[in-house]
């Protein structure tokens, strides 16, 4: 989870008083803000996760291993699914999916995105690449940040 979307997802917190749950599909990589341990497993198909809780009502989730070509949107939509009943709000860090070819179809199982854009970094045919995913309405917004 990016520290963007960890500071995103407590200003949430405080500002709805109600549970959020931040998702990194790249937890089994190394992530800067999830924790280890919580391991809890599912019953669909042997998939696991890790969900964490960092605050009273904030919630750290990912897998417990990194996933295979292919694997990250079935497991995106698993846990968003099992996430409806539990969280008011859930926050999902897309970023690693921009390289794996899969942005498109885990933008289609969101509501809405906040496109963090880094100055001098982030380059205009980036941006422009994600506008047919984001069509309709779909931005919540932007945050540009120096890194």
């Amino acid at each position: 989870m990016s520290p963007v979307a960890a500071l995103v997802a407590g200003a949430l917190v405080e500002l709805c008083g109600t549970r959020v749950a931040m998702v990194d599909l790249r937890t089994a990589q190394g992530s800067r803000v999830i924790p280890e341990g919580g391991s809890r497993k599912n019953n669909d198909g042997g998939r696991s996760e890790r969900l964490v809780w960092v605050a009273e009502k904030l919630a750290a989730i990912g897998p417990t291993r990194d996933l295979r070509a292919g694997e990250s949107i079935a497991s995106l939509a698993a846990i968003l699914a099992r996430c409806r009943d539990r969280f008011a709000h859930t926050l999902v860090d897309l970023g690693g999916l921009w390289a794996t070819g899969e942005l498109p179809a885990a933008i289609a199982l969101i509501d809405a995105a906040v496109v963090v854009v880094r100055i001098r970094k982030t380059r205009e045919r980036d941006l422009l690449q994600l506008g047919p995913a984001l069509a309709g309405g779909r931005i919540a917004g932007a945050i540009c940040i120096r890194r």
